[in-house]
């Protein structure tokens, strides 16, 4: 389908100053003009609306005929609009720029959107290739590697082949990693149509295939493919977060790719392009790092000007600082050593869009492995700010693949359920009726690195059904507990750190209630301040209500120090009553009971250097307080874990940690107390000559 849209072009200043220097690259051949090409990698969410942009220039001094710009749209992306008129054969965009002068530069806006439909953390990779004068082309008549792969009848395919017209001469290497994990690495030869080829069975894991190119080739290139989305293990899902942390075949200046993993919602940030490899982002020594600089209009107002500032580590060689992808005619400055700064004037910026700049820079020659090379960002509009970016980073390394194979995925449960980016933690479980098992918690691998709330559901037997993460602008969201829902979701529990708010976590932190459909869709969110006068407060457990409501337990800041609460939440998410307990020995309330009298039991332990370990604490149906107990012992016992017990009474489970011959010994703590709350009976059981046990759970 062909659409005609408005044509839209930004014009980099021809000669904008860096370091005293043009950033225009050396000249090539006068008669083929080189022509450069850049994208931008933008922040993907699922069911919602992004922004790619595609700069071009002529980096040459003679002018660029007939030229031609394609983008290749990953096939989950749905195309809404382009700001330069091009032809569409399915996900591939064909824009004809004609003849570009010197120095002459351009960039389209192409809005897209992502399915609904795909994993929570799952790549999409778009290509751009502007199209030079075939006679340009260097003259090659040696061999020619190039790599493939694909997912066909639940098989995952490989393949290495020599596509030139000669055999190779020295040989290459290749390396095969599954899930990050290097499983082969050898040198080969491959005569003119001879090639190399792996099956594996479709097992949800992330295949990728790379090769050194043949000596001599005439430009810079590193063949490589990713395979991921191929299946599923046996708990249901594929395996996520192991194709942005590679580099892509995209050094030469008329190609470039962005391979950006979906999540849910980090628009601030500095993006390594690639990540590196693993959680410490290792690259080798003597390489060079692409970042795309992203940040989000924060004011409810048009801008006009916008200006972000980079911090150098000082291991980056300031001057190779080479932009080539934009969303603005940025002007750029980096007369300050360590420094620069990009700025645009008249930028017209609408809230909540989003401004780019994808750049290179190389690190400085032979640095140690273990070196971290960090860069920071800062942004402002109109004057108002700083407002600061996610930072960039890498680390150095050499030899860092890992070379043990991996389990199956349907051998680990957290490795299925957590194979993004960063560190996942499950803090809570439920069921639900006879058939279903929601398990929670807070996951680093989607959003923002302060976490992020997490969601899986499976069957009775572990086989993931789907998992989802949510995010609240940006912060913190940790969650303590969960638990079942009349329609048969679950509503999530913990509390929320506004990432703008620095200090002491509790005054500022926000009781975090998130409520999720049984399909993984947030029915509502909810920001509770449970203190008086609005003080701040956290949430640790939940129990269901009799009326549909939920209540919650948790610790607030109150005007005369900290408390417990205890809140009722109707299934709406309105807050129906609040009970806070003040006393000269606050205690963390991290577990709650539902009675048989139909009222509350918080337990917790006690805050600071107080007499007393940890409390119990009864309340009626409302709320009321019928009566608090502290309890004490010599062996210092930790409060985790309580239960009813049939003759009304409570049963309270917990651990100590005590000296025994010399030698720290742990053990199990339980303490039975009748239905008001006196002690019956104690024991700290130990097992065996040396223990070291604790109880989690009654």
């Amino acid at each position: 389908m062909n659409r005609q849209t408005s044509l839209f072009r930004t014009v980099l200043p021809l000669y904008a100053i860096l370091a005293g220097t043009s950033l225009l690259p050396a000249q090539g051949d006068p008669a083929c003009p080189p022509v450069e090409v850049g994208l931008t990698a933008p922040d993907l969410q699922r069911c919602d609306t992004s922004r790619y942009y595609l700069t071009y220039c002529n980096r040459g001094n003679e002018t660029a005929s007939d030229q031609l710009l394609e983008l290749e749209l990953d096939p989950e992306l749905l195309l809404l609009d382009a700001s330069l008129p091009y032809t569409a054969n399915g996900s591939v965009l064909l824009f004809e720029l004609g003849d570009l002068s010197p120095a002459d530069c351009g960039t389209a806006e192409v809005t897209v959107r992502l399915s609904c439909d795909v994993p929570l953390g799952a790549a999409h990779c778009t290509t751009a290739r502007v199209f030079p004068d075939p006679d340009c082309q260097p003259v090659w008549e040696g061999a020619e590697l190039i790599v493939d792969g694909g997912c066909e009848q639940e098989q995952v395919w490989l393949e290495i082949a020599n596509v030139g017209l000669a055999g190779m001469g020295p040989p290459a290497v290749y390396r095969l990693f599954a899930d990050g994990v290097l499983l082969e690495s050898n040198p080969f030869k491959l005569e003119a149509g001879e090639a190399l080829q792996w099956e594996y069975p479709a097992q949800g894991r992330t295949f990728r295939l790379e090769t050194t190119q043949v000596f001599g080739f005439p430009t810079e290139s590193h063949p490589a493919v990713n395979v991921d989305g191929c299946g599923a293990g046996e708990q249901g899902f594929y395996s996520t977060g192991f194709v942005e942390p590679w580099p892509a075949d995209d050094r030469v200046p008329e190609l470039s790719v962005a391979c950006v993993e979906n999540g849910v919602g980090l628009p601030d940030k500095v993006v390594e392009l690639p990540r590196g490899y693993g959680r410490f982002h290792l690259l080798p020594t003597n390489s060079s790092a692409d970042f795309v600089v992203r940040f989000r209009n924060p004011l409810e107002q048009v801008v006009d000007q916008v200006s972000i500032t980079l911090s150098l580590s000082a291991f980056f060689d300031q001057s190779s600082f080479h932009p080539y992808a934009w969303s603005l005619p940025w002007s750029f400055d980096a007369g300050t050593p360590g420094s620069i700064t990009l700025s645009a004037d008249g930028a017209q910026l609408p809230p909540g869009r989003s401004v780019y700049c994808r750049f290179r820079l190389d690190h400085l020659p032979d640095l140690a492995a273990g070196t971290i090379v960090p860069l920071f960002a800062e942004a402002t509009v109109d004057g108002q700010g700083p407002f600061p970016l996610v930072v960039g980073w890498h680390e150095i390394g050499d030899d860092f693949y890992a070379t043990t194979r991996i389990p199956d995925t349907s051998d680990s449960l957290i490795f299925d359920f957590g194979g993004g980016r960063g560190g996942d933690q499950f803090t809570g479980i439920c069921a639900v009726g006879d058939s279903l098992l929601y398990l929670a918690g807070s996951s680093d691998s989607y959003g923002s690195y302060s976490a992020d709330a997490w969601v899986v559901q499976t069957d009775l037997s572990g086989h993931g059904r789907w998992y989802n993460a949510f995010d609240h602008q940006g912060g913190g969201e940790r969650i303590k507990a969960l638990v079942p829902a009349p329609d048969g979701g679950c509503l999530l529990v913990g509390y929320w750190d506004d990432p703008q708010v620095p200090g002491d976590y509790l005054p500022d932190a926000r009781l975090f209630a998130l409520r999720v459909a049984s399909d993984g869709q947030e029915v509502w969110r909810r920001l509770i301040a449970p203190g008086e006068q609005e003080g701040g407060g956290v949430g640790n457990a939940v129990v269901a209500g009799t009326n549909g409501n939920f209540l919650i337990a948790g610790l607030c800041q109150n005007t005369a120090g900290q408390a417990p609460f205890l809140l009722s939440l109707s299934v709406e998410g309105e807050v129906e009553w609040i009970e806070r307990y003040p006393s000269s020995e606050p205690f963390f309330a991290s577990r709650l009971l539902s009675t048989a009298d139909g009222g509350y039991l918080l337990g917790g332990a006690v805050l600071g250097n107080q007499p007393n370990d940890f409390f119990l604490l009864k309340t009626g149906p409302a709320g009321a307080l019928l009566w608090k107990k502290g309890y004490a012992d010599e062996r210092q016992p930790d409060f985790t874990s309580l239960c009813q017990s049939p003759d009304g009474g409570f049963l309270v489970a917990g651990h100590t940690l005590w000296m025994q011959d010399g030698n720290f010994v742990r053990t199990p703590y339980l303490l039975r107390v009748d239905p008001s709350g006196e002690p019956l009976w104690e024991e700290t059981p130990v097992v065996g000559p040396l223990s070291f046990a604790v109880a989690r759970d009654v």
